[in-house]
């Protein structure tokens, strides 16, 4: 009993000291102060430049906004970079979002380079707790451009997988403008296609860009670059990803120019802007399974807009 009532005493002591050492130490939450300048969360990570221009601006913006102010900046971008961008951004009174504007001369663009540039907020006592003092981004032009018309896609790589019909259909195709017979498909298996009625009513297509690259830069020796469909047949099994038997000796560390000697019939081939593959040329992965072999029937075209 007598130590049942020094064990309460204890406790009750315990708890007094606990609560004169919060009065102690009470917190306020920092108040912020200054104009409080931010770059926004939803600004974009990769900025696409055009050609046909010369400048694009990226949005600053502050909370308080009773008064005129310069803030400066500090920038970081690779040496030689073809952008200029200024050393601080101008609100007026009563302004609450300003312009950084990052000029750039369009005859020194190179496509398919993105420069590194980060953006700072050069003073802190403007910055703001609640937002970004940061902003870090690439910036250029791709190499990718979208063709007049649509190819028309032969699909031989789902169909012949689970032997479910061939089909026939328009898709959007881009080129290459810095290597010639370089082409991809854009989103093969998206919508607007066959598939997508079939594959992503349940949710089984993952959206996203889905590209299918295909080399054809040399006619006579043409192959599939691996490439994710977006197709989900089976939950537990995920997303369909295909590639040329080419592309999965590459991966293996054989050379293109051993691949040609040696195995010459499993490229394809590209004659009056047709695009062929032979039969069990392309590869599937499904899940952690390994590999099957698609385009059983050997049906894959891929006919150039116009054709």
């Amino acid at each position: 009993m007598k130590n049942i009532l020094k064990y309460s005493m204890l406790f009750v002591l315990t708890v007094l000291g606990l609560a004169s050492c919060t009065e102690d130490y009470e917190y306020s939450a920092a108040t912020a102060e200054g104009q409080q300048v931010y770059f926004q969360s939803s600004l974009a990570s990769t900025v696409e430049i055009s050609p046909s221009a010369n400048s694009f601006n990226i949005p600053v913006n502050r909370i308080v906004t009773d008064e005129a102010v310069v803030v400066p900046l500090t920038v970081t971008a690779p040496e030689g970079s073809i952008f200029s961008i200024p050393s601080s951004v101008a609100f007026e009174a009563g302004q609450s979002v300003a312009n950084i504007t990052v000029s750039y001369d369009p005859a020194a663009i190179v496509y398919g380079n993105y420069e590194d540039i980060s953006i700072t907020i050069g003073d802190e006592a403007y910055t703001t707790q609640y937002g970004f003092s940061s902003y870090n981004f690439k910036a250029g032009v791709t190499a990718w451009v979208k063709m007049a018309g649509t190819a028309t896609y032969r699909e031989d790589l789902v169909a012949s997988l689970y032997s479910i019909g061939t089909y026939e259909y328009a898709v959007n195709i881009e080129k290459n403008v810095i290597e010639e017979g370089l082409y991809r498909l854009v989103e093969p298996y998206g919508a607007g296609t066959p598939f997508s009625g079939v594959f992503d009513a349940a949710g089984t297509y993952d959206w996203g860009t889905k590209t299918m690259e295909i080399d054809a830069t040399d006619p006579d020796f043409v192959w599939v670059k691996p490439f994710d469909s977006g197709v989900i047949i089976n939950s537990d099994e995920g997303e369909m990803s295909f590639l040329s038997y080419v592309s999965y000796n590459l991966l293996k560390g054989d050379t293109m120019e051993a691949i040609k000697a040696n195995a010459p019939d499993i490229f394809g081939k590209m004659k009056d802007g047709v695009i062929t593959m032979p039969a069990k040329s392309m590869l599937a992965s499904i899940g952690v399974d390994g590999y099957y072999y698609a385009n059983s029937n050997g049906l894959f075209r891929v006919a150039l807009p116009g054709v």
